[in-house]
């Protein structure tokens, strides 16, 4: 699969762009109307990459998690998530419930994370 924005794709975009700046000139088309468009139409849409990219994290941290906790455990997160309204007091119910799964739980949902492959090639 081709990655689009790779340094090197980069790369050829900005040599394209830079070229239009030097040759502003689109070749002359012959048409029915002998009108020419000059117009450059350049779109460029960044959001789609970030959504994916915020999607591939979330995903990730939810695997780790999965992949940790119990079943039993992995309810009782759910629980305090749905229950508690205010978020600074959903992060302290969540830190006392986590803490009381053991020490190990949340080092080993960090390692997970860290040893994702999309996450260690970047680390």
């Amino acid at each position: 699969m081709k990655s689009y924005n790779s340094p090197s794709s980069f790369d050829k975009l900005l040599g394209i762009l830079e070229s239009c700046l030097v040759i502003p000139e689109l070749p002359k088309v012959k048409n029915e109307n002998n009108k020419t468009d000059n117009s450059i139409h350049v779109n460029v849409n960044q959001s789609q990459n970030q959504s994916q990219e915020q999607s591939l994290a979330i995903d990730i941290f939810i695997e780790a998690i999965k992949d940790e906790l119990t079943g039993k455990q992995q309810k009782e997160i759910k629980a305090i998530i749905e229950n508690e309204s205010d978020p600074v007091q959903a992060k302290n119910r969540l830190i006392d419930k986590i803490k009381s799964f053991g020490s190990d739980v949340a080092s080993n949902v960090i390692a997970n994370i860290i040893t994702n492959p999309a996450i260690w090639g970047n680390f």
